[in-house]
């Protein structure tokens, strides 16, 4: 997650591989992907990036034990002062992620012990108006790839 001190592709693999436990695993937040590993963003130092979220999910295979879903439109949510904070998170539609290339790859990536999926609308300001059409986008992918 942007937000936070680890936010590198390569931070995120190291300390999952350090703890070496079979339940500790990785949350994968298609928003935060996208923000962590195609945008950088609040990166320090030198930017450590792929071309797409796929590449990302790859290098994350067998890893990822939850999954939240949710678009994203490459900004932050910007706090009290107005920096840079964390993911903003659009509803479907509303960014610029392609479900139907992220959602084969996270299908076959993960691990996930439960047949659910969670919606993030964090922060989005009409999040409760917004849950209902997020449900059913999260219902037709989970038909579509399960």
């Amino acid at each position: 997650e942007p937000g936070f001190a680890f936010n590198k592709p390569s931070d995120i693999v190291r300390i999952h591989d350090a703890v070496g436990k079979d339940n500790f695993g990785i949350l994968y937040d298609t928003c935060h992907g996208q923000m962590t590993g195609v945008v950088g963003a609040r990166q320090e130092g030198e930017k450590e990036v792929f071309g797409s979220q796929i590449e990302l999910i790859r290098k994350l295979s067998g890893r990822i034990l939850h999954v939240h879903l949710i678009d994203s439109d490459n900004t932050c949510h910007k706090d009290a002062s107005g920096q840079d904070e964390t993911s903003a998170h659009p509803p479907f539609g509303m960014g610029v992620l392609n479900f139907d290339e992220i959602m084969p790859e996270l299908a076959k990536a993960s691990r996930l012990p439960h047949d659910w999926w969670t919606v993030d609308l964090c922060f989005w300001a009409d999040a409760w108006g917004a849950t209902a059409d997020a449900k059913k986008k999260v219902d037709e992918l989970i038909a579509k790839y399960g």
